[in-house]
Parts: structure tokens; C-alpha cells; sequence
């Protein structure tokens, strides 16, 4: 799973946004037919790579499923976050991946 590429860690790659960018992108390098590599398709840094990569995988996007910020829809099921302490959209999102992981919800 990639949420999301920021340069908030740079300090730790040289300064260059395309090594860290290098460096979120090798959770995928084992990855086998029949494994799932789940994104954030609304990261333009992820949408980026992407598009000028190749994988021995299918990337599956997961844009869709956080509805107002506090509220989550995967297939037909909805998840209430508002009465969680998590507050953000950055934990929305960390909850939607957390919710679909490699499951399929129906």
C-alpha cells in the first residue's frame, strides 16, 4: 500500500524528491502475479511514477471510498469515523486502506 509521497522526508534521501520517490515505490519490487499493490490515485507524485514505470503487477487505485472526511464506503459498506478520535483526512485515508487492505469487500 502507497498513501501517499511527500516531501516531508527528504532529509533522508539527499534532498531529491525522486529518490524518496525510488524508495516508497521498492515495496513493490517482490511483489508476484497475484499480489495487490494498492495506491492513492489523487497523489500526483504516485500518479507520476506511475505513469513512467512498469510493473510486474497491476497497480489497483484506490481513490474512491472517503466520502466527507469522516465517512467511509467500501463496496456496500459505510464506516462512521466521526465518533473515532482520529481527525484528519490523512487518518481517513490511512483508514480506508487499513479497511480494504487485500480483501475484496463486496
Amino acid at each position: 500500500m502507497l498513501l501517499n509521497i511527500t516531501a516531508d522526508h527528504l532529509d533522508r534521501y539527499e534532498y531529491q524528491l525522486e529518490n524518496y520517490v525510488r524508495s516508497k515505490f521498492r515495496i513493490a519490487m517482490n511483489q508476484q502475479a497475484g499480489d495487490i499493490f494498492l495506491y492513492n490515485s489523487d497523489d500526483a507524485n504516485t500518479v507520476a511514477f506511475l505513469k513512467s514505470n512498469s510493473f510486474a503487477v497491476e497497480p489497483e487505485a484506490l481513490h474512491q471510498g472517503l466520502i466527507d472526511g469522516k465517512t467511509l464506503s467500501v463496496g456496500h459498506h459505510r464506516f462512521d469515523l466521526g465518533s473515532t478520535q482520529s481527525k484528519g483526512i490523512h487518518n481517513a485515508m490511512n483508514a480506508l486502506f487499513a479497511i480494504k487492505g487485500p480483501s475484496k469487500w463486496g
